[in-house]
């Protein structure tokens, strides 16, 4: 079976060697470290640049004792077992352990060198409170590197505890700051009172009101001092102002948010009323085509009731004239029968009865031309309006087709709001003729002179009209 102490020997030869190990490469980084600080100086680069390196310097320089304080223990204790176990010199792990001994002493000797050179480092003069941190680890590290140099010249060694750096103890919060100032200017105000009611009553105030004045003032200057003492310290101002800085810019950032809520809102606040405009414009085009459509009916029923009673009346018409030719043939049989009997009738009956019968048929001969052109126009206009009501439908069916296909190629077609000034002004001249003559007016002086006799209101190729025509075209043809 394995002797136990073997395996010790071996944990703390390992632990010697790999701390030894440890220890010369933050060392050497410390080396390198320096050389660049020393090379970014000389070069004088940027002062930021400078500080970072001489940070990272400062981190190295604190791994090195830490290091060394670790190495000094697993030594000792390494040393110990080697005086204790001496019955196992001959083995090899126990001749192992003594070189890796002679090796960390060697290592103390040069850590011992490398003290004398790091302690000399200078440090750069610091005036900004943020960087009072890196000035005291800069001591610090140096105070621990002479210090321990000592100790184990003197063989006496001790851990020497970390320095705690309390971020937050110089922290003011930006209440207690607003407040204690508030409190300092009402105590600055009581001093001011104070010291002007003893300058008027200098000469008739006793000596027990003095005294008690006295306190009251020293009494008022103990809070005061009390009170500004939380701002003596750079490092608290700074980092109030940075919080009142870090405040003030989440304000702005609320404010900021707040009004492009706003603004969102009053857009859509917009958007819907013209959506809204938009739609009531729409129900009302849909109402009055509704309406055009009623009426159209409505006439359409009309003409039917007019051409119902004209066709009713044309009837009429027609057999009141049947009825007169059958009277005059029975007035011609009744004289025949008349005349075989012998009895013959007087000759003013006869053109009595001709002349009656003649005014009747010419009367509703009349009326039933006038009742056939009456119903033909009616059912000419009929026949008109299905034509154009069958045009308007194949028209809409073919408008709603290109609708579609244009929709395919080109997408949804554009629908111009009554807002659009400017599409509607430069479209007037397709309403109206006045404009129309008014903007090729404008063109034509670009190619004729006003003073050229060839010039014209009325564009070229124009047939003028009459010198007698209507007072819309007087206007142009004074001046053509």
């Amino acid at each position: 079976m394995a002797d136990p102490r073997i395996r010790t020997l071996k944990i703390k030869t390992g632990v010697v060697k790999r701390l030894t190990k440890e220890k010369t490469v933050y060392e050497r980084e410390a080396e390198l470290q320096k050389t660049r600080v020393e090379k970014f100086k000389e070069q004088k680069k940027d002062e930021y640049d400078i500080r970072k390196q001489e940070e990272v310097l400062t981190e190295c320089l604190m791994m090195v004792p830490d290091c060394q304080r670790r190495l000094l223990t697993a030594f000792e204790d390494l040393k110990t077992i080697l005086e204790t176990e001496q019955d196992l010199k001959d083995t090899e792990d126990y001749l192992s352990a003594q070189k890796v001994v002679e090796d960390a002493r060697m290592n103390f000797l040069k850590y011992q060198n490398f003290v004398s050179r790091t302690t000399n480092i200078e440090l750069p003069i610091i005036t900004d409170p943020r960087t009072n941190i890196l000035q005291t680890l800069y001591s610090q590290t140096n105070d621990e590197l002479w210090i321990e140099s000592w100790l184990q010249q003197n063989a006496i060694y001790h851990s020497i505890p970390k320095i705690k750096i309390n971020k937050g103890a110089n922290v003011i919060p930006i209440n207690d700051a607003q407040t204690s100032l508030k409190e300092c200017l009402i105590l600055l105000d009581k001093l001011t009172k104070t010291q002007r009611e003893l300058e008027d009553k200098v000469d008739r105030m006793s000596s027990n009101d003095w005294k008690q004045k006295t306190i009251e003032i020293g009494v008022i200057k103990d809070q005061f001092t009390k009170l500004i003492s939380k701002f003596e310290s750079g490092e608290s101002i700074f980092t109030l102002k940075k919080s009142i800085e870090k405040r003030k810019k989440k304000r702005l950032t609320l404010k900021k948010k707040k009004e492009f809520k706003k603004q969102q809102q009053e857009f859509k606040f917009h958007n819907r009323d013209k959506q809204h405009k938009i739609a009531d414009q729409w129900l009302i085009s849909k109402k009055e085509e509704v309406e055009n459509i009623k009426m159209e009916e409505d006439m359409k029923k009309d003409a039917d009731c007019v051409l119902a009673e004209v066709t009713k009346r044309k009837s009429e018409a027609r057999k009141q004239l049947t009825l007169v030719s059958s009277l005059i043939k029975l007035r011609l049989v009744r004289d025949h029968i008349a005349t075989q009997r012998g009895d013959n009738c007087s000759l003013e009956d006869k053109n009595a009865f001709n002349i009656t019968t003649e005014k009747l048929k010419l009367m509703w001969e009349s009326a039933l031309q006038t009742y056939t052109t009456e119903e033909q126009g009616l059912k000419l206009m009929l026949e008109k309006t299905a034509s154009e009501d069958s045009k308007i439908a194949r028209l809409a069916k073919e408008r709603k087709l290109l609708e579609e296909w244009h929709g395919i190629f080109f997408g949804p077609r554009r629908v111009i709001s009554p807002e659009n000034t400017t599409y509607w002004a430069l479209t007037a001249a397709e309403r109206d003729t006045d404009t129309f003559i008014a903007i090729r007016k404008s063109w034509d002086t670009f190619l004729v002179s006003p003073t050229n006799e060839m010039g014209s209101k009325i564009p070229i190729g124009w047939v003028l009209p009459d010198s007698s025509a209507n007072e819309n075209w007087a206007k142009y043809l004074a001046s053509a």
